[in-house]
């Protein structure tokens, strides 16, 4: 795919959000950001975007029925620490994850790239290229690559979403930024400024993502793993990427 295309007619999964007091015996609550588009976003009530189908389709393969449960980040997170959701996404493949939940996937590949206005892109081979910049990054959100780790660089963590995130580079706030390539696109599109931009040809990270679960849904996340590897095996679960991609 070119880089430098947007995307457009993208076909989304309509989900409505429905109440706890309306859930069957096998629903399973799972919670998921409310601002990630495309991957899922909030809608006029109702739950869209690539995400949203990728783990509905595996819950529903995996029988159950998947009521969704939208929020930030933060609170994506709390609910699953406190086993008050079944399972939650999109995580990143980090050790202590392995130990603190049950880890299914990946489901989903994505890359994790640096983006700067037009015309200011640098060579970029390792994180070290990139002292002395301000770069911008969602609080909460963990990027992987050895980004939390760096001491040389210069982090700006007040953008609450991606899209905040994309205005604060387009408003010359900060000098790169990093973000989901896709999620880039979508919010760069929507904001009227992916013109202004540039993208570094080389990614921080391809990241995986996973759906986490609580260690006492240890039921719930063998039939998933066994949906995942059927749905991947069948070619139904490329076949909702492809429709996205």
């Amino acid at each position: 795919m070119n880089r430098r295309h947007l995307l457009l007619g993208l076909t989304a999964l309509s989900l409505p959000l429905p109440s706890r007091a309306m859930a069957a015996p096998d629903s399973w609550h799972i919670g998921c950001d409310d601002d990630f588009a495309p991957y899922n976003w909030v809608e006029n009530g109702t739950l869209l975007g690539l995400d949203t189908e990728l783990v509905g389709h595996l819950v529903r393969r995996a029988g159950g029925e998947p009521l969704f449960e939208p929020s930030s980040w933060n609170r994506v997170r709390m609910a699953l620490d406190k086993a008050q959701v079944d399972a939650a996404f999109q995580f990143i493949p980090l050790p202590e994850r392995f130990e603190k939940y049950h880890m299914v996937g990946p489901y989903r590949v994505g890359d994790t790239v640096f983006a700067c206005r037009r015309g200011q892109a640098v060579t970029f081979d390792k994180l070290d290229d990139l002292a002395g910049r301000r770069i911008g990054a969602v609080k909460g959100f963990t990027y992987g690559g050895g980004f939390e780790q760096s001491t040389m660089l210069t982090v700006e963590r007040s953008a609450d979403n991606n899209r905040q995130l994309v205005r604060m580079l387009a408003a010359e706030r900060v000098d790169f930024i990093l973000i989901d390539y896709l999620t880039l696109l979508h919010n760069a599109r929507i904001e009227g400024v992916m013109q202004n931009f540039d993208i570094l040809p080389t990614p921080l990270t391809k990241v995986q993502r996973y759906v986490a679960l609580p260690l006492d849904r240890a039921d719930k996340a063998a039939r998933l793993n066994g949906a995942l590897l059927v749905a991947e095996a069948d070619g139904s679960l490329d076949a909702i990427r492809k429709r996205w991609s």
